[in-house]
């Protein structure tokens, strides 16, 4: 399958574009709260924090990869990973059940390239399945830890053995 260029450049340009606008729109319309957010925060793990949230992203990215290629969705490692940062990154931002807005992209970017929707609409839910599960395995861990490493109030205990 081919890498169509008319959308590669063009409309992840236009669609990084628009997130940037926004988030500046947003930023200017809170100018007070975000400057006092800045000047209250502490900056010492910030290097530390940006480099994990781009480690996570990229192994995001890579699993939708190696997803599609599990199921034979095979439109090239660079078209992939351009298409999975693209709706990981416009779900993170537009937050839809069930992956819509995910799968939505992928959809739109990878069926023009010859794939019947219903390819790319199970490799799009593996993905999230994968990802969920994931989350939820490391839910009991965490709170076990969270418990034993901060002792937490009787309340907020019967809370979380509830959920």
């Amino acid at each position: 399958m081919s890498h169509p260029a008319f959308y590669s450049r063009r409309y992840i340009a236009i669609g990084i574009l628009a997130v940037l606008v926004i988030g500046i729109v947003v930023i200017v319309a809170e100018g007070g709260r975000v400057s006092d957010a800045l000047r209250g925060t502490s900056w010492t793990y910030l290097l530390f924090a940006l480099a994990t949230a781009a480690a996570a992203l990229f192994f995001q990215c890579w699993n939708f990869v190696l997803v599609n290629h599990l199921l034979d969705i095979d439109t090239g490692l660079v078209n992939l990973s351009e298409i999975g940062f693209t709706s990981i990154a416009f779900g993170n931002v537009v937050s839809m059940p069930f992956g819509t807005t995910e799968l939505s992209i992928r959809s739109a970017l990878i069926v023009p390239q010859g794939y019947r929707f219903g390819d790319v609409a199970t490799a799009s839910l593996t993905h999230s399945y994968l990802k969920d599960f994931a989350i939820l395995v490391m839910v009991p861990i965490v709170t076990a830890y969270q418990l034993v490493a901060d002792p937490v109030s009787g309340g907020v205990l019967g809370l979380l053995l509830f959920i």
